[in-house]
């Protein structure tokens, strides 16, 4: 068990779990990396380079709303999974079936934002996989 995995009964699960919108570092990135361009001649290279990364924040934009908030949502009930599990350890058994309970309305709702997230989840395995390193903030 490494540090990042120790529990706390009271506490519940201690590893960081990121619940914010995971587009977010991306926009703040494109966004700093535009900035920092310096312009010089021949100035076609940076004109191409400034128009896809503000296509690219355009999309990363239109998809803040709806993938980065199920993503999100996703992320915030695999936390409330974690530490219910967490703090039904030590229970007698009779107050084990109130949280199994609480654990079975909780994967019923993670299941429907785990489907509209699972693909961007393969893809970023894919990439991963293939040694393909995404840069954010």
């Amino acid at each position: 068990m490494g540090q990042a995995e120790k529990t706390d009964v009271r506490k519940g699960p201690t590893d960081p779990i990121r619940t914010g919108n995971p587009i977010s570092p991306a926009i703040v990135s494109i966004f700093k990396r535009l900035g920092s361009q310096h312009w010089e001649l021949p100035y076609l290279a940076n004109l191409i380079t400034s128009l896809t990364l503000i296509l690219t924040v355009c999309l990363l934009i239109l998809l803040y709303p709806t993938i980065g908030l199920a993503m999100q949502l996703t992320q915030t009930f695999l936390r409330l999974i974690k530490e219910t599990f967490v703090e039904m350890k030590p229970m007698p058994a009779v107050e084990k079936l109130g949280h199994g309970v609480a654990i079975s309305v909780y994967g019923v709702c993670l299941s429907l934002f785990a489907v509209i997230t699972l693909p961007f989840y393969i893809v970023a395995y894919v990439l991963d996989w293939i040694g393909v390193k995404i840069k954010t903030a």
